[in-house]
């Protein structure tokens, strides 16, 4: 019996112990890794290439796109080019993403503008839609206009989220930049002005999107200094995987986007972040159907942790 006691009293003598070494052994990643993925999320940009819902190549791109989207489970993700069909396939019939956003221009706005859009989608299982709005990347934001010398619609669609595991708020301003660097220029000090004005200083955000420029060009520069938003590529605490570049020239404007992988190595898509966001990993994703590509452009994720 004594020796029992003495057998019982060591054991509870040993639990601060064992509970320390756990401490110790989890402390070296397994405890910090369990928190970071609990509260970090994936985040995306994907110019999907717009086209008709009537042509084959078209639906089954949008098919592939969407499956990937999910295989990759992303979290909260923008998108460049995207026509109310494709929208639909995106958000399919599992009732996963919700959207906000709205076209480049509507029919009544304008018949022959294009009536694609910027759409940001987010899991309901993880964000609540605070708010949301959107601007035209001109001289006239508040109304459906062409900017500077871009021929197209261009418009930012944002919206203010809340995460429901941390309860921290975001704001994520999705868009499309022109295809000319002074209105890529003039539109990026918009952009910042914009920011700043919706979001705040201090306020944590991300912009996606398709700027049509490589890093070192004189909008994306502007952008960078503001100070309120960084390269994810340039912070992310591991090296970025895959291609260096997310267009694919020889996939342009075709419906089927079939065989090239080739990226010409120009980097054009980017998620931008807050100073206050981890980066623990990024990335360009070539996944394909049998060398059928979801675009013409590689998306782009990275996984995130608001600090």
């Amino acid at each position: 019996m004594k020796k029992t006691l003495k057998c019982v009293a060591l054991s509870l003598a040993l639990i601060p112990l064992l509970g320390a070494c756990s401490s110790g052994i989890y402390s070296d990643g397994a405890v910090e890794k369990a928190k970071c993925k609990a509260s970090s999320f994936r985040v995306g940009s994907f110019n999907i290439l717009g086209g008709s819902g009537n042509k084959e190549g078209s639906r089954e791109r949008a098919e592939i796109g969407a499956g990937l989207v999910r295989f990759h489970d992303w979290d909260l993700f923008g998108t460049q080019e995207m026509f109310d069909w494709q929208k639909s396939v995106y958000l399919g019939k599992d009732g996963v993403y919700g959207v906000v956003g709205r076209p480049c221009c509507t029919k009544e706005e304008d018949p022959k503008g294009q009536r694609w859009g910027n759409y940001i989608f987010y899991k309901k299982d993880r964000f609540d839609v605070l708010d949301s709005g959107y601007f035209w990347l001109t001289p006239t934001p508040d109304k459906p206009s062409k900017g500077w010398t871009e021929k197209q619609y261009r418009i930012c669609n944002w919206g203010k989220f809340r995460d429901k595991i941390t309860g921290k708020e975001l704001f994520f301003f999705d868009l499309h930049q022109g295809l000319t660097p002074d209105s890529r220029l003039e539109s990026a000090k918009l952009i910042v002005k914009k920011i700043g004005e919706i979001a705040g200083k201090d306020a944590t955000v991300f912009m996606t999107g398709d700027f049509n420029a490589v890093l070192t060009e004189a909008s994306i520069k502007e952008i960078l200094a503001s100070g309120l938003v960084q390269d994810s590529w340039g912070k992310s605490k591991t090296a970025p995987y895959g291609h260096k570049g997310t267009f694919m020239p020889a996939n342009h404007n075709r419906d089927k986007c079939d065989q090239s992988g080739k990226s010409g190595g120009k980097k054009i898509d980017y998620v931008f972040v807050s100073p206050n966001v981890s980066v623990l990993k990024c990335g360009v994703v070539s996944d394909n159907r049998d060398t059928r590509y979801p675009s013409d452009h590689f998306p782009i994720m990275c996984f995130v942790k608001i600090d």
